[in-house]
């Protein structure tokens, strides 16, 4: 889900409607950095898994698989 897509669905406080435009900026902009930050912050634990997954691997192949995850999922995030 992007940001937009959760934006829309989050319950916005009544204050909102008597927010000037800058307040209402401002505030959207201090949302998107705090749901950025949960994305990045989540993505790096999912790798993190992957990466002890690869650790724990029985075989080549699926220690490749691990990695090739870890990666996918890293670089994601700097998409």
């Amino acid at each position: 889900m992007t940001f937009d897509e959760w934006f829309v669905r989050y319950p916005l406080p009544a204050e909102i409607d008597t927010m000037d435009d800058t307040d209402r900026e401002q505030w959207t902009w201090a949302l998107r950095s705090a749901y950025k930050t949960g994305a990045t912050v989540e993505r790096e634990v999912i790798a993190q898994l992957m990466d002890k997954q690869a650790d724990l691997a029985a075989d080549e192949i699926d220690r490749h698989w691990a990695q090739e995850m870890a990666a996918a999922i890293r670089a994601r995030g700097q998409a």
